[in-house]
């Protein structure tokens, strides 16, 4: 791994920033991926403040898609009940109830579709 992303970088030398740049940010986002391995490739490729500098900039921009990908929806989505609650009406009661019973129905179905489909392998049913 390490001569292959050696050699794609230098393949590559005008792409090679940006190249590195989204390898390094994948490394913040899949967690197998060692970052300090990539960073030190980063380093040897690069003059060392670039090496730095281009490993930085792919982790901010890493933690950024976590960020946006994983922080803010759950805070929205958080937040969103307090504000439907927050003006409470008759009919927003309603219309609530009325969605989570639909969803109450979907999970329902869903589950009663899985369970149709699952097969159990248990020890004592195993092989036989």
């Amino acid at each position: 791994m390490l001569n292959t992303l050696k050699d794609i970088l230098n393949q590559y030398p005008i792409l090679a920033p940006a190249i590195f740049i989204v390898i390094r940010a994948s490394a913040i986002i899949l967690p197998p991926i060692p970052g300090i391995i990539i960073d030190l490739i980063g380093i040897v490729v690069f003059p060392w403040f670039l090496g730095f500098m281009y490993g930085e900039i792919g982790v901010v921009l890493g933690a950024m898609r976590f960020v946006f990908t994983f922080i803010i929806p759950s805070l929205v989505v958080g937040a969103l009940p307090i504000e439907i609650i927050r003006d409470i009406s008759i009919d927003k009661l309603i219309l609530c109830a009325f969605l989570a019973l639909i969803w109450l129905i979907v999970s329902f179905k869903i589950f009663k579709w899985g369970v149709k489909k699952y097969e159990s392998s248990n020890f004592m049913t195993f092989g036989g």
